[in-house]
C-alpha cells in the first residue's frame, strides 16, 4: 500500500509533464496493531507440581513463547516480553522436547504471532529431576536465554502448522 501511495503522489505531482490523478479510494494508513501478554503469563500449564524450574531469558528484539513439550503436546508454555526475563515453578521431573516461537502482535485467539513470525525448536531436550539430599532435596533448574543469532542451539526451524499447540 506504501509503495501505491507513492506512485499515486508521483503521478498527480506533475513531475511526469503531466498530473494523472487516481487512488482515491486506496484505504488511509492505518496503525497495525501489536497486542501483547504480560511477560510471564502461562499459556498452557497442564502439569505443574514438582520442583523443578524453567528461568527464561529473552535477549531478542521480539516477544517470545517458550514450550516444554511432551509427546508433542505443549505442557507449560509461557509468554515472555522482549528484552525481559521469567521463571516458571513447579516443573514435573522428566523429560521435555524445548520449542519457542517469536514475532509481533500476538493473537490469543489464534495462539500465535501474526507479524515476522519464527519458530523453532532446539535440538537439545532439557530434563527435570528431584533427588533427595542432606536436610531436603535437590531440584532442576534450567536456563534458557533466547538470542537472535546465528549457530545456536534452537537450529532445527519448524512450521507454524507443525508447532505444538
Amino acid at each position: 500500500m506504501a509503495r501505491l501511495r507513492g506512485v499515486r503522489e508521483v503521478f498527480g505531482s506533475g513531475r511526469a509533464g503531466v498530473s494523472y490523478q487516481w487512488g482515491d479510494s486506496l484505504p488511509a494508513p492505518m496503525q497495525l496493531p501489536e497486542r501483547r501478554l504480560v511477560s510471564g503469563q502461562l499459556i498452557a500449564s497442564m502439569q505443574r507440581g514438582g520442583r523443578g524450574q524453567l528461568r527464561v531469558d529473552n535477549g531478542m528484539g521480539r516477544d517470545a513463547i517458550v514450550e516444554l513439550v511432551q509427546a508433542g503436546r505443549p505442557v507449560v508454555s509461557v509468554y515472555v516480553g522482549k528484552g525481559l526475563n521469567t521463571t516458571v515453578n513447579d516443573i514435573d521431573d522428566g523429560g521435555y522436547e524445548l520449542f519457542y516461537t517469536a514475532g509481533t502482535d500476538w493473537d490469543d485467539q489464534l495462539k500465535t504471532f501474526t507479524r515476522s513470525c519464527l519458530f523453532k525448536r532446539f535440538q537439545m531436550s532439557i530434563s527435570f529431576t528431584t533427588t533427595p539430599s542432606e536436610g531436603g532435596v535437590r531440584s532442576t533448574t534450567q536456563v534458557i536465554s533466547l538470542r537472535d543469532q546465528v549457530g545456536g542451539n534452537a537450529r532445527t526451524t519448524v512450521t507454524g502448522q507443525s508447532f505444538p499447540r
